[in-house]
């Protein structure tokens, strides 16, 4: 997860910036752990990278479908069933692997995707006071989730 997922991570923030990648990024991946535990029950406790690497994934096929608007709807179906083949590939296999948290990180990268693709947020890509005020929201909300984390394992 975290080989794969740091490179696109990193290709994801040079398409949108820093700020609003990882922003992008952290979103669309509570809503994905979110709609999993919600649909599980509440014990389902376990939250993972993967939800953020398959949401990645999902504002990726966006970004690229977004970018080819004027081609045939063969081509325009290309990305998500790319999607699909790596959900299928890199989220399905193995005894603990958790399909449902790579399935619903897929759908709402492909939700929050959309969102981004709009053309108030790729004119909002260009500032520079926005790229770090979202870098620095984001990485508070983390640092402070888990702190909330672990001050309740100790």
């Amino acid at each position: 997860n975290c080989f794969i997922g740091g490179f696109l991570i990193h290709f994801f923030c040079r398409l949108t910036g820093s700020g609003l990648g990882i922003a992008a990024i952290l979103t669309a991946a509570v809503l994905g752990n979110t709609i999993n535990v919600y649909l599980r029950g509440e014990g389902h406790l376990f939250i993972g990278f993967s939800t953020a690497v398959f949401a990645t994934i999902g504002m990726l096929i966006m970004a690229r479908r977004h970018k080819n608007r004027k081609v045939s709807r063969y081509h325009m179906l290309l990305p998500f069933m790319a999607g699909a083949a790596l959900l299928a590939m890199l989220g399905s296999s193995g005894e603990r692997t958790d399909l449902g948290a790579h399935l619903f990180g897929l759908l709402s990268g492909l939700f929050i995707g959309r969102l981004i693709t709009t053309e108030i947020f790729i004119k909002l890509r260009n500032s520079a006071a926005l790229q770090l005020f979202l870098f620095l929201l984001t990485g508070f909300i983390i640092y402070f989730s888990w702190s909330m984390a672990l001050s309740r394992v100790y």
